[in-house]
């Protein structure tokens, strides 16, 4: 009976990390282009900003959205991994979740490396990367409504490279901390 209760999670197991897989996979490559695109032509962004800011906020969420979803699918990975370690010593089995291997590859011999700290910087980078239009596009937008034919000091796409550096950022440290708290 056991057996089946551990191959069910072996299966269950398998197919998480599948799907995280395929996750990171896309979301990067899919967002990436998406970005590109409307971030193309900043000129014409510029004189029609709206669409592309609709378009940039639509991507961001689902970006979270899709984020949220990794979330919960790490809560459940990592409840199968503590059930299948458990199943393993009560069959006395030397499994793949006995055998996993604690975090000890360091980069560079100082940064420590694990599944949710690759996470965090997958995301919190595409997340960052979708403020770069969404700050050009609300502050394009901004300075049409205020009519400002004024030149800054700082120029709208390097206001939005700092507030698109200052989201991946914190998301980054969020995602660790959300790591530490699981």
């Amino acid at each position: 009976m056991e057996d089946k209760g551990y191959e069910q999670i072996c299966n269950n197991y398998h197919q998480l990390t599948d799907v995280r897989f395929k996750l990171l996979a896309f979301v990067p490559a899919i967002a990436g282009t998406a970005i590109a695109l409307i971030s193309n032509d900043l000129s014409a962004f510029k004189a029609s900003p709206l669409p592309r800011l609709i378009v940039a906020i639509l991507g961001f969420l689902v970006t979270l959205g899709i984020f949220f979803y990794d979330q919960r699918n790490s809560q459940l990975y990592n409840a199968l991994v503590k059930r299948g370690k458990k199943l393993e010593e009560e069959l006395n089995i030397n499994g793949v979740f006995s055998q996993r291997q604690a975090r000890s590859l360091k980069l560079f011999g100082l940064v420590t490396i694990w599944h949710d700290r690759g996470l965090s910087l997958i995301y919190g980078s595409v997340l960052g990367a979708w403020v770069f239009p969404i700050a050009c596009g609300v502050q394009w937008l901004w300075n049409t409504q205020l009519n400002t034919n004024m030149t800054p000091t700082i120029t709208v796409p390097t206001i939005a490279a700092i507030l698109a550096l200052m989201t991946c950022i914190i998301f980054i440290l969020e995602i660790h901390r959300l790591d530490k708290k699981a």
